[in-house]
């Protein structure tokens, strides 16, 4: 079982690291992030923690673009209501899957922090590819079209 989680995060780690360059966004670091980016991610637990951080970070700032722009899309109709609600279940159910997958912080040790980031990258990246989807769909049928 602990081989199967580290296997995923190292997979999920190589295909998430640095979603910065796949989404534009460009985040200021900090003294900590700069120093674990040119020391390596890969160098130590403490490193990849904070790069995964970090990159979680980037995803995170990325959802809220593109849901504040289906928000403005659907701004005065009952679509907004709908989507906010949505919104805020989905965020409850990656809390309680990530919690699921991982489990306590107190029942792991300093892995931990880099599975959470994880296990959120992996939701974040595809509730943005979802939203992005509504964003480009405009016939009817669409979430609020």
């Amino acid at each position: 079982m602990r081989t199967y989680k580290i296997i995923r995060i190292i997979l999920s780690f190589t295909v998430l690291v640095f979603p910065s360059l796949a989404f534009g966004v460009d985040l200021p670091r900090d003294t900590y992030e700069q120093s674990a980016f040119d020391s390596g991610c890969d160098k130590n637990q403490m490193n990849m923690n904070i790069c995964s951080y970090y990159d979680f970070k980037v995803l995170d700032t990325k959802l809220n673009e593109v849901y504040r722009t289906q928000i403005e899309r659907l701004k005065g109709t009952p679509h907004e209501k709908r989507l906010i609600h949505a919104q805020r279940a989905w965020l409850n159910y990656v809390e309680a899957d990530c919690l699921y997958q991982n489990g306590p912080r107190e029942e792991s040790g300093s892995i931990w922090s880099l599975e959470q980031n994880t296990c959120k990258s992996a939701h974040f990246n595809a509730r943005i590819k979802l939203l992005e989807s509504f964003l480009e769909c405009t016939s009817n049928g669409c979430p609020g079209v």
